[in-house]
């Protein structure tokens, strides 16, 4: 693939730019609020996406976004049985137990900025595996898909996260 085209788009100043304008502290606090448990030392790597940040931990921060801004906490044990065949403990998802970490209004701009297919299409063409264009629901309406990509210095590393407002998904290679 052709990364020079890549490389010219490259987001990352004006990433390091508004996290010192924000605030070093208010940047970290903020990943802290969405979930973020890791060591986030080098601001800079962090702003860049480089800082070593498990796939659940950043599952878990978009997941804010696609619900509204309320996090629920991952839940890794859905169900627990004993060997007689009595519940000892059930999840329930439809009370989650959520908390507001940011505003419903900050979380519809992210998922607005994520779901740009237009500003991906200057990134990955006009036609790509990111495309949802495509998609349709049974009632006829388009969902409203937002994803963003990451990709290491020597593209070893490569993620995605994507959700609509069911679903989280986070892959990586």
């Amino acid at each position: 693939p052709d990364h020079s085209r890549r490389h010219r788009r490259s987001r990352n100043i004006p990433a390091i730019k508004a996290s010192y304008y924000a605030g070093i502290s208010n940047v970290i606090a903020n990943a802290r609020r969405l979930g973020i448990t890791s060591p986030l030392d080098n601001v800079n790597s962090f702003a860049l996406g480089t800082n070593p940040i498990p796939l659940y931990q950043m599952v878990g921060a978009y997941q804010v976004f696609a619900d509204n801004g309320v996090r629920v906490p991952p839940h890794f044990v859905l169900n627990i049985w004993d060997n007689y065949g009595h519940q000892l403990y059930h999840f329930d998802p439809n009370h989650p137990g959520g908390t507001q970490v940011i505003s419903p209004q900050v979380a519809y701009m992210m998922t607005s900025v994520l779901a740009d297919e237009n500003a991906r299409a200057d990134e990955f063409g006009s036609d790509h595996v990111l495309s949802m264009w495509d998609w349709t629901l049974p009632d006829g309406t388009h969902p409203e898909v937002a994803a963003k990509t990451g990709t290491s210095d020597d593209f070893k590393d490569n993620l995605t996260i994507g959700y609509t407002p069911d679903v989280v998904v986070g892959t990586w290679s």
